[in-house]
């Protein structure tokens, strides 16, 4: 499992993160399936775009778009991890060197 503090630094260093709420079991049926998509735009600021598709067979879907500073960033993730979203793609672990300033 990926935490908060882990998906900001992916954010910071420019990886966009995607999250979901949809049952991982085909099987399990839920109401309605969350899509969550967040990147970088600019220093301390990132979007989030969240799309909801409801299953009931109506074909209602909603969509929310909005840009956060880094706190409310980290806010926001850690409450979609509570609301049991899970990360649909693997983070990259920083390689050697990621972070430093070069001259």
């Amino acid at each position: 499992m990926t935490d908060a503090a882990a998906l900001m630094e992916a954010l910071r260093r420019g990886e966009p993160i995607h999250l979901t709420d949809r049952p991982a079991d085909p099987g399990d049926y839920s109401l309605c399936d969350s899509y969550v998509t967040a990147h970088r735009v600019g220093p301390g600021r990132y979007h989030f775009g969240r799309e909801v598709v409801w299953n009931d067979g109506s074909c209602l879907a909603h969509h929310e778009n909005e840009t956060l500073d880094d706190d409310a960033a980290g806010e926001r993730l850690a409450a979609l991890l509570a609301e049991r979203h899970v990360v649909t793609q693997p983070v990259r672990k920083p390689a050697a060197g990621d972070g430093r300033k070069h001259s």
